[in-house]
């Protein structure tokens, strides 16, 4: 189980560190695009396709297991605030038990989709070239993938009476 969270963190940590890379990157390439479109009266092209196919997808997916790892999603307290520790310690484990199978579903469904448009090599055509999409496809499932991995090992630490690891 700890060579589990060992690499757990580790991928994590690459995926926000990507996450925040792409985050820069997707600033600057819409700073170039605006001020080339209104200082020299020529935009970037492809502008759109990239914000939309790969920096939006890697800012939204890569950081999820990062978030599952420190417990960082919200929790609505309005209906348990009044339980009694064990009860809220049961229903916690049954919402992460829920979301690691969830998560595992469609990270197994958005792979299998990946896949398909990895087999078309799908791509995307801009007013000058073709932009390849497939690769992009992936962090979906991977970032589901991850934070469905956290939160089961998260249940099974529940399980064992150990409370969750945050960094």
């Amino acid at each position: 189980m700890a060579a589990l969270e060992r690499f757990l963190d580790r991928a994590a940590t690459w995926l926000v560190t990507l996450g925040a890379i792409l985050v820069g990157m997707m600033a600057l390439h819409v700073v170039l695009d605006v001020g080339g479109r209104y200082i020299f009266n020529f935009p970037l092209p492809g502008t759109v396709e990239f914000v939309s196919y790969y920096y939006m997808v890697g800012v939204i997916f890569g950081p999820l297991a990062f978030v599952q790892s420190q417990r960082g999603h919200f929790f609505a307290e309005v209906f348990t605030r009044r339980l009694p520790a064990r009860a809220v310690a049961a229903l916690d484990a049954a919402c992460v038990l829920i979301t690691a199978l969830l998560l595992g579903f469609l990270a197994w469904r958005t792979a299998a989709y990946a896949w398909a448009h990895t087999e078309t090599r799908s791509q995307v055509q801009t007013a000058y070239y073709t932009i390849a999409t497939w690769p992009a496809r992936w962090m979906v499932p991977l970032g589901l993938g991850l934070m469905a991995l956290y939160a089961l090992v998260q249940f099974v630490r529940g399980l064992a009476g150990r409370k969750s690891r945050t960094r």
